[in-house]
Protein backbone atom coordinates (compact mmCIF):
# COMPACT_ATOMS: atom_id res chain seq x y z
CA UNK A 1 0.00 0.00 0.00
CA UNK A 2 1.25 3.39 -1.24
CA UNK A 3 2.00 6.22 2.01
CA UNK A 4 1.67 9.83 0.83
CA UNK A 5 3.05 12.74 1.76
CA UNK A 6 6.48 14.77 2.01
CA UNK A 7 9.16 13.69 3.49
CA UNK A 8 12.84 15.30 4.54
CA UNK A 9 16.20 13.37 4.42
CA UNK A 10 18.64 14.36 6.23
CA UNK A 11 21.60 12.52 5.15
CA UNK A 12 25.77 13.85 4.20
CA UNK A 13 26.30 10.14 2.98
CA UNK A 14 25.73 10.90 -0.87
CA UNK A 15 24.97 6.66 -1.38
CA UNK A 16 22.92 6.19 1.47
CA UNK A 17 20.95 9.45 0.71
CA UNK A 18 20.33 8.38 -2.85
CA UNK A 19 19.04 4.53 -1.52
CA UNK A 20 17.40 6.16 0.96
CA UNK A 21 15.60 8.69 -1.20
CA UNK A 22 14.51 5.62 -3.94
CA UNK A 23 13.05 4.00 -1.20
CA UNK A 24 10.80 6.42 0.00
CA UNK A 25 10.14 7.49 -3.11
CA UNK A 26 9.09 3.41 -3.56
CA UNK A 27 6.68 3.89 -0.74
CA UNK A 28 4.87 6.87 -2.57
CA UNK A 29 6.53 9.68 -0.21
CA UNK A 30 7.33 12.96 -2.09
CA UNK A 31 11.48 13.45 -0.80
CA UNK A 32 13.55 16.22 -0.98
CA UNK A 33 17.52 15.63 0.75
CA UNK A 34 19.60 18.39 3.38
CA UNK A 35 23.15 17.21 3.45
CA UNK A 36 23.60 18.24 6.86
CA UNK A 37 21.57 18.92 10.07
CA UNK A 38 22.23 23.29 9.41
CA UNK A 39 20.28 23.04 6.04
CA UNK A 40 17.66 20.10 7.67
CA UNK A 41 16.72 22.32 10.24
CA UNK A 42 15.76 24.99 7.87
CA UNK A 43 13.97 23.04 5.22
CA UNK A 44 11.93 21.42 8.23
CA UNK A 45 11.13 24.77 9.29
CA UNK A 46 9.67 26.18 6.29
CA UNK A 47 9.17 23.41 3.91
CA UNK A 48 5.78 21.58 5.82
CA UNK A 49 7.31 17.87 6.01
CA UNK A 50 4.88 15.30 7.07
CA UNK A 51 8.05 13.37 8.35
CA UNK A 52 11.58 13.83 8.76
CA UNK A 53 14.91 11.36 8.72
CA UNK A 54 17.44 12.32 10.50
CA UNK A 55 21.17 11.08 10.41
CA UNK A 56 22.80 11.39 13.91
CA UNK A 57 26.49 12.27 12.36
CA UNK A 58 27.08 14.65 10.28
CA UNK A 59 29.35 17.66 9.39
CA UNK A 60 28.13 21.74 9.65
CA UNK A 61 25.47 20.32 12.52
CA UNK A 62 24.45 16.74 13.86
CA UNK A 63 21.24 15.33 13.74
CA UNK A 64 20.70 15.50 17.64
CA UNK A 65 21.04 19.47 17.28
CA UNK A 66 19.17 19.86 14.28
CA UNK A 67 16.27 18.04 15.83
CA UNK A 68 16.43 20.31 18.99
CA UNK A 69 16.37 22.85 16.84
CA UNK A 70 13.53 22.34 15.26
CA UNK A 71 11.27 20.80 18.20
CA UNK A 72 12.68 24.82 19.90
CA UNK A 73 10.95 26.73 16.75
CA UNK A 74 7.92 24.01 16.85
CA UNK A 75 7.08 25.17 20.57
CA UNK A 76 7.72 28.88 19.51
CA UNK A 77 4.81 28.06 17.01
CA UNK A 78 2.65 26.30 18.81
CA UNK A 79 2.94 24.13 16.23
CA UNK A 80 2.35 19.74 16.28
CA UNK A 81 5.59 17.97 16.31
CA UNK A 82 6.61 16.47 12.74
CA UNK A 83 8.13 12.83 13.22
CA UNK A 84 11.46 12.80 13.32
CA UNK A 85 13.18 8.91 12.99
CA UNK A 86 16.66 8.90 13.94
CA UNK A 87 18.51 7.49 11.54
CA UNK A 88 22.21 5.79 12.46
CA UNK A 89 24.56 3.71 12.16
CA UNK A 90 25.49 3.71 16.47
CA UNK A 91 24.17 0.63 18.10
CA UNK A 92 25.06 1.35 21.76
CA UNK A 93 22.40 0.56 24.09
CA UNK A 94 22.63 4.43 25.29
CA UNK A 95 22.46 5.38 21.43
CA UNK A 96 18.56 5.08 21.28
CA UNK A 97 17.96 7.25 24.20
CA UNK A 98 20.11 9.81 23.50
CA UNK A 99 17.99 10.31 20.36
CA UNK A 100 15.02 10.40 21.92
CA UNK A 101 16.28 12.90 24.53
CA UNK A 102 17.21 15.51 21.89
CA UNK A 103 13.37 15.46 20.68
CA UNK A 104 13.23 12.27 17.83
CA UNK A 105 10.37 10.22 17.73
CA UNK A 106 11.74 6.87 17.01
CA UNK A 107 14.99 4.92 16.25
CA UNK A 108 15.98 2.49 13.58
CA UNK A 109 19.96 1.67 13.29
CA UNK A 110 21.86 1.31 9.72
CA UNK A 111 21.53 -1.07 8.04
CA UNK A 112 18.31 -1.24 7.82
CA UNK A 113 15.47 -3.50 5.90
CA UNK A 114 12.86 -1.54 3.51
CA UNK A 115 10.06 -3.42 5.71
CA UNK A 116 11.58 -1.79 9.05
CA UNK A 117 11.62 1.46 7.52
CA UNK A 118 8.05 1.57 6.16
CA UNK A 119 6.47 -0.18 9.30
CA UNK A 120 8.34 2.44 11.16
CA UNK A 121 7.32 5.18 8.98
CA UNK A 122 2.83 3.75 9.04
CA UNK A 123 3.99 4.18 12.78
CA UNK A 124 4.86 7.85 12.85
CA UNK A 125 2.29 8.97 10.21
CA UNK A 126 -0.71 6.35 10.58
CA UNK A 127 -1.63 3.79 8.39
CA UNK A 128 -2.36 4.75 4.36
CA UNK A 129 -5.68 5.77 3.48
CA UNK A 130 -7.92 4.80 1.30
CA UNK A 131 -7.45 6.47 -2.30
CA UNK A 132 -10.49 8.82 -3.03
CA UNK A 133 -13.57 7.69 -1.19
CA UNK A 134 -15.80 10.38 0.67
CA UNK A 135 -16.91 12.35 3.77
CA UNK A 136 -20.01 12.60 5.01
CA UNK A 137 -21.43 11.87 1.88
CA UNK A 138 -19.87 14.78 -0.04
CA UNK A 139 -17.32 13.58 -2.70
CA UNK A 140 -13.54 14.36 -2.95
CA UNK A 141 -12.88 16.96 -5.89
CA UNK A 142 -9.38 17.30 -7.24
CA UNK A 143 -7.69 20.65 -6.41
CA UNK A 144 -4.05 21.81 -8.22
CA UNK A 145 -2.61 21.68 -4.57
CA UNK A 146 0.82 19.41 -2.89
CA UNK A 147 -1.09 15.79 -1.72
CA UNK A 148 -0.13 16.52 1.65
CA UNK A 149 -2.95 19.25 2.67
CA UNK A 150 -5.68 16.83 3.24
CA UNK A 151 -3.79 14.67 5.19
CA UNK A 152 -2.59 17.42 7.41
CA UNK A 153 -6.54 18.86 7.31
CA UNK A 154 -7.81 15.19 8.13
CA UNK A 155 -5.40 15.62 11.60
CA UNK A 156 -6.24 19.05 12.27
CA UNK A 157 -10.01 18.39 11.95
CA UNK A 158 -10.27 15.25 13.96
CA UNK A 159 -8.24 16.59 17.47
CA UNK A 160 -11.18 18.40 17.60
CA UNK A 161 -12.84 16.14 20.36
CA UNK A 162 -16.49 17.53 19.03
CA UNK A 163 -15.60 15.57 15.83
CA UNK A 164 -16.34 12.02 15.67
CA UNK A 165 -13.74 9.95 13.47
CA UNK A 166 -15.22 8.81 10.43
CA UNK A 167 -14.75 5.25 9.48
CA UNK A 168 -13.15 6.45 6.03
CA UNK A 169 -11.30 9.47 5.27
CA UNK A 170 -9.93 11.06 1.96
CA UNK A 171 -6.70 10.59 0.60
CA UNK A 172 -4.25 13.05 -0.80
CA UNK A 173 -2.64 10.72 -3.32
CA UNK A 174 -2.47 12.01 -6.78
CA UNK A 175 -3.68 15.55 -5.77
CA UNK A 176 -7.27 14.84 -4.05
CA UNK A 177 -8.42 17.45 -1.24
CA UNK A 178 -11.68 16.81 0.99
CA UNK A 179 -14.05 19.47 0.62
CA UNK A 180 -15.44 19.32 4.18
CA UNK A 181 -15.68 22.70 5.77
CA UNK A 182 -14.28 24.58 2.90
Amino acid sequence: TLLSGRALLVEDNELMAMLASRTLEQFGLEVSVAENGLVGAAQARSLGFDVVLMDCQMPVMDGYEATRRIRSYEAEVHSDGIPIIALTANSLADDEQKCLDAGMSAYLKKPYTEAELYHLITKCLGPPLPVASTYCGQQCNPVPRRPTSCRANHRAYFRRPEIPRPVVRCEALFQVRCCFGR
